[in-house]
């Protein structure tokens, strides 16, 4: 499986990758680590035509980005099968993105900072950039809460939270034909047969205000409530065969990412993993998504399958 790292030399990047470290499926890993640096703006000074530019202190910068990732590549060599060092100069995100897609990449990871969830959402993030301009898959690392409530915890410092692979991961099924790809990261990242798998499906409650009406959408809504049942019972065969033990959920609730958020948080899920339906980059920006609803809300790592 081939992974693009985002290093940015904080905490929550080196979080992540000990995250991915920790996987079972670390050794079939080929990684390549990327740091990205802003490019310094350049002006006009005095309308003479010159530009006022920084090439030196620059160069020093991708000098220095260049030999951390060394040295960090060193470090994790025997914990990937193959490890790779890109350094890069633009916006985060769309490096990131440019990257992943240049190197045909199956996953991105990215660290997430923690801001709170109204912050991600007025503000944006790398991740939320990443996540809805890539064609791959996105696998957002967000620490444990007692691991984020440490702020003075140092950079490499791991805690034995950060080592351990997913306990209880939460599947969203869509009724939708790409839901075999979400199921299938499962077996990608060599979860154990002791992770609990939660599989939930969420049907989204329309009220209407006429009584003919709502009689006809109770009977078809009776009749989904079947269809849904049938929907997660194949994907819970499909990880009992496997041995693993499952719980199946099916939520009614007026909106399908704050119901995925609220019951991973009750049910004390540390992974998501959904999927989004939008094909298109346009889509996801214009119509928004659940998918990118449970990455701003969620205080867990979200994995967004593509």
């Amino acid at each position: 499986m081939k992974v693009l790292a985002a290093i940015d030399h904080s905490v929550h990047g080196a979080a992540a990758l000990d995250y991915l470290k920790a996987m079972p499926c670390s050794d079939a890993v080929d990684i390549s680590l990327v740091s990205v640096s802003a490019v310094m703006p350049s002006y006009d000074v005095g309308g003479m035509g010159m530009a006022v530019e920084s090439p030196e202190f620059m160069q020093q910068e991708i000098e220095l980005l260049q030999a951390r990732l060394d040295k960090l590549a060193h470090s994790i060599r025997d914990d990937f099968r193959s490890v790779q060092t890109h350094v890069s100069l633009g916006s985060a995100g769309r490096e990131i993105v440019r990257l992943s897609k240049e190197m045909s990449s199956d996953l991105v990871l990215l660290g997430a900072v923690g801001h709170s969830a109204i912050a991600r959402v007025l503000l944006g993030s790398v991740s939320d950039y990443v996540a809805t301009h890539a064609d791959c898959s996105t696998l957002v690392y967000r620490p444990p809460a007692e691991a984020a409530a440490d702020a003075s915890q140092a950079p490499g410092q791991e805690s034995s939270e950060v080592r351990s692979p997913p306990r209880r991961v939460m599947i969203a099924i869509s009724n939708n034909v790409t839901d075999d790809r979400l199921t299938a990261w499962i077996e990608r990242l060599g979860l154990p047969v002791t992770t609990q798998i939660e599989l939930v499906h969420v049907m989204e409650v329309v009220n209407f205000q006429q009584q003919d009406v709502l009689t006809k959408a109770s009977a078809y809504w009776q009749e989904a409530r079947s269809v849904a049942a049938k929907l997660i019972a194949k994907h819970e065969h499909r990880f009992q065969a496997l041995g693993f033990e499952t719980i199946s959920r099916l939520l009614e609730f007026d909106h399908a990412g704050r119901a995925l958020v609220d019951h991973a948080q009750s049910e004390r899920c540390d992974l998501i993993i959904v999927g989004d339906q939008q094909e298109t980059a346009l889509e996801r920006i214009l119509l928004g998504s659940t998918s990118r609803h449970v990455l701003r809300h969620a205080n867990v790592c979200v994995l967004i399958s593509r």
